[in-house]
């Protein structure tokens, strides 16, 4: 083989190893979001309750700004008994706060208003991150409202509220759930 062929085949070589690397960098890039989708899916479908409605926003990468509304329209097929409103944050472990603090305008059917805030805790006193997740990626839960007619909620609107920050950094969707209203224990002694 002379240099100049015996070069050629190296920068061949090293074209395809770079192919082949880019390749399973490519591949490994899609199937982890896609593992993690089939993980949280199968996790949600041990759950009990009823979900009416769900959707998460995303937000954007520079932060959620607090003026920045989220709005959700709450539309539903099946609402004949009693939900619960439950808002759900993603965060990253670059969150910097305990806490989040959210105001819910949970607006009715007739145009009436319900105004909570609402605090998601996201460590304990200690630091460990609450809720549920892996990694570097959490979900944490608060119910606003229990056993609300369904008439009363048909679009949900969220603000973040947190003192001394115009804009919240490490936080990456947030969501509304509305669920039926579970039958608690001494609901089923009164029946």
């Amino acid at each position: 083989m002379t240099t100049a062929t015996g070069k050629i085949w190296k920068r061949q070589s090293s074209r395809r190893a770079d192919a082949v690397k880019e390749a399973r960098r490519r591949h490994s890039v899609t199937v982890m979001p896609v593992a993690v989708l089939l993980l949280v899916l199968s996790l949600c479908g041990c759950s009990d309750e009823k979900v009416l409605y769900s959707n998460f926003k995303t937000l954007p990468e520079e932060g959620w700004w607090a003026k920045l509304a989220l709005h959700y329209d709450c539309e539903r097929t099946d609402s004949a008994g009693l939900e619960d409103v439950t808002v759900s944050v993603r965060h990253d472990v670059s969150y910097a706060y305990r806490t989040l603090e959210l105001v819910a305008d949970l607006i009715g059917e007739s145009g009436s208003v319900v105004r909570r805030r609402v605090s998601i805790p996201v460590t304990d006193e200690y630091g460990n991150w609450a809720g549920s997740g892996f990694g570097s990626l959490f979900q944490c839960d608060a119910v606003v409202m229990r056993g609300v007619e369904a008439s009363a909620v048909s679009k949900v609107v969220l603000w973040q509220v947190m003192p001394g920050s115009g804009r919240l950094k490490g936080l990456t969707e947030v969501g509304v759930k509305i669920t039926e209203t579970a039958v608690t224990d001494n609901d089923k002694r009164m029946n």
